[in-house]
């Protein structure tokens, strides 16, 4: 009998056009895949260390706590009274 491989973590987004960046976790492999599809069509992928795969989760961190930080809260009607 073969090995037991458990089958990667995958997080799917699709934007308004109908593309999609799939990325999963394979933990056999110790890599993060990024890739990229149209339709049923993968088009390119990008495989990631954890090191890689933690720097771009800084870098988006970073720039999404920074948009927090400078956005724009609606004010609350009841402390205006």
């Amino acid at each position: 009998m073969g090995k037991v491989v458990p089958l990667p973590r995958r997080e799917l987004f699709v934007d308004a056009r109908g593309s999609a960046l799939r990325a999963s976790w394979h933990e056999d492999r110790g890599v993060a895949v990024v890739s990229l599809w149209h339709d049923d069509q993968c088009v390119g992928s990008v495989r990631l260390s954890p090191q890689e795969a933690g720097r771009l989760a800084k870098f988006l961190l970073g720039h999404l706590a920074a948009l927090a930080e400078t956005a724009v809260t609606p004010a609350d009607p009841a402390a205006s009274g």
